[in-house]
C-alpha cells in the first residue's frame, strides 16, 4: 500500500474507531488509569454515603433529651445510620483504588462509633453506658482523624467527609444521666455510741460518710480532715488538714449518702469530730480538728454559717 493510501487508511479509522494502531487504551491520556476513576467515584459515593450517615445521628442527638423514650428514638437512628455506614464499608470492598482501604478502615471506626453510642442509648445501668461511651469517644476520635488525613491526601474527597466534630457523646452522657436514677445509699443505723449525746468512733479505715436525718447536709470525715455538703444550696464546707475551714461551690457528698446519724450525735474520727445538733436546737453540723482548732458548721441558713 502506498504512502498515501496509508494515510487515508488510517484517516477513516481514526474517525471510525478513534484511532489507528494499538486497540488498547491509553492510560497517560488522563493521567491514571481507568480503574482508577471508577474506584474514585466508588470513594466519592461512598463517601458522601458515610456523611449522610453522620448527619442523621448528629440530628439525633441534637433531638435527645433525658427520658428512656428520647433515648429509645435515639437507638432507632443510630441504628440506621449505623447500616447506612455498613453499606458504604460494602461498596468500599468492590474497588482496589489507592485512596479506598484508608476511607474502608475510617467507615468501621464510624461504625463502631455508632454502635457504641446505640449501646449507651439502650443500657440500663450507669456502669454499662461510661464502658459504652467510653468505647464511642475512642471510636469516633480514630474516625475523625482518619477523616482529616484522607481529605489532605485526596482533596476531591475532603468536602464529602464527615467532619470530625460530628463524632460528639456529651449529648448522650447528659441524656443518659438525666434518664438513669441513682441509687440511694442504703441508710444504716449507727452502731455504738449513735445516740444522743453520744460520740461515734469511726470504724477502721480511710473515712466516714454520713447524713443529718433531714438528709440534706451530708459529710465524709476522715482523721484529719471533713467535708459536708448543703444539698439545697450545692456548697460545701471544707475542713483541711492545716488551715481554717472553707466554702466552695459544688457537691462533694450527695444528698443522704452514707449512715443516717441521729440528732444530737456526733462522729468522730482521729482528731475530727462532727456533731449533729439536738432537734430543738437551731443550727447545723459542726465539724472540728482537736489539733488546730479550725473548724465550721454547716447549714442551709446563711446566718448560721461559720468557718473558723
Amino acid at each position: 500500500m502506498t504512502a498515501g493510501r496509508l494515510t487515508g487508511f488510517c484517516l477513516v479509522l481514526a474517525i471510525g474507531f478513534g484511532g489507528c494502531g494499538s486497540s488498547e487504551p491509553d492510560s497517560t491520556a488522563t493521567g491514571a488509569p481507568v480503574v482508577a476513576d471508577g474506584g474514585n467515584k466508588i470513594a466519592r459515593t461512598a463517601a458522601t454515603t458515610l456523611q449522610d450517615a453522620m448527619l442523621t445521628a448528629q440530628r439525633s442527638l441534637d433531638s435527645t433529651t433525658g427520658t428512656r423514650s428520647s433515648l429509645a428514638r435515639a437507638a432507632l437512628k443510630l441504628r440506621a445510620a449505623s447500616s447506612q455506614t455498613s453499606d458504604a464499608i460494602a461498596m468500599l470492598s468492590a474497588t482496589s483504588e489507592a485512596t479506598v482501604p484508608e476511607l474502608a478502615q475510617a467507615a468501621k471506626h464510624q461504625r463502631d462509633y455508632l454502635e457504641a453510642m446505640e449501646s449507651a442509648a439502650t443500657s440500663r445501668s450507669r456502669t454499662d453506658v461510661r464502658q459504652a461511651l467510653r468505647g464511642a469517644q475512642s471510636a469516633g476520635r480514630a474516625a475523625g482523624e482518619a477523616y482529616v488525613e484522607i481529605g489532605r491526601g485526596a482533596p476531591d474527597l475532603a468536602g464529602s467527609l464527615p467532619e470530625s466534630s460530628s463524632f460528639r457523646v456529651a449529648e448522650m452522657r447528659s441524656a443518659t444521666a438525666a434518664a438513669l436514677p441513682r441509687a440511694k445509699p442504703k441508710a444504716r443505723k449507727l452502731s455504738a455510741g449513735s445516740t444522743p449525746g453520744g460520740a461515734a468512733p469511726a470504724a477502721d479505715g480511710g473515712s466516714r460518710t454520713f447524713h443529718a436525718p433531714s438528709g440534706n447536709v451530708a459529710c465524709t470525715v476522715s482523721a484529719e480532715t471533713a467535708a459536708c455538703t448543703v444539698a439545697s444550696l450545692s456548697q460545701t464546707f471544707v475542713l483541711p488538714a492545716s488551715g481554717a475551714g472553707f466554702l466552695e461551690s459544688g457537691t462533694r457528698v450527695g444528698r443522704g449518702a452514707g449512715q443516717s446519724v441521729g440528732y444530737g450525735s456526733s462522729v468522730r474520727m482521729g482528731s475530727i469530730t462532727c456533731s449533729v445538733p439536738a432537734q430543738n436546737v437551731a443550727g447545723g453540723i459542726t465539724c472540728t480538728n482537736a489539733n488546730t482548732g479550725h473548724g465550721f458548721e454547716a447549714s442551709r441558713v446563711s446566718s448560721r454559717q461559720k468557718l473558723f
